[in-house]
């Protein structure tokens, strides 16, 4: 009965959070055909390839991009924080631009087999955050 309970609140929890936030995610569709999700909060962009709250869906291959005051986790002021992972192979990559001139201000990973890959993953997440105009 204890674990049944427990279970219920459990649920019921999870569905007030994303009750609260669900309604706020909006998707649309990148340059090139891919599917993105939207969602700002507290002064933050964010832009995802999955649905934020959907947490039983999650893809193999999860990318986010946020832009805004207090993004960062290493570093405070505007920036944009990227995030790529593959759970297939167990292998992410995390970066903190400069709110203005996109420079790296911290990176860390082991995603990317070169440079050229990297750079034109994080020309392409700016890009797309960059031209979301919903809020």
């Amino acid at each position: 009965m204890r674990k049944l309970l427990s279970i219920i609140i459990l649920i019921a929890f999870l569905v007030s959070v994303t009750s609260c936030t669900v309604f706020e995610v909006i998707e649309f569709t990148g340059e090139n055909g891919e599917a993105y999700f939207y969602e700002y909060s507290e002064g933050i962009k964010s832009v995802t390839n999955y649905h934020p709250y959907k947490f039983w869906s999650l893809p193999e291959y999860q990318e986010l991009v946020q832009y805004g005051e207090g993004a960062g986790i290493e570093n405070d002021g505007v920036v944009y924080f990227i995030y790529v992972l593959d759970t297939s192979k167990e292998v992410y990559y995390s970066a903190e631009l400069d709110g203005e001139t996109k420079e790296i201000l911290f990176e860390e990973g082991n995603y990317f087999e070169d440079e050229a890959g990297k750079k034109a993953v994080i020309d392409r997440l700016v890009h797309v955050i960059d031209t979301a105009y919903f809020k």
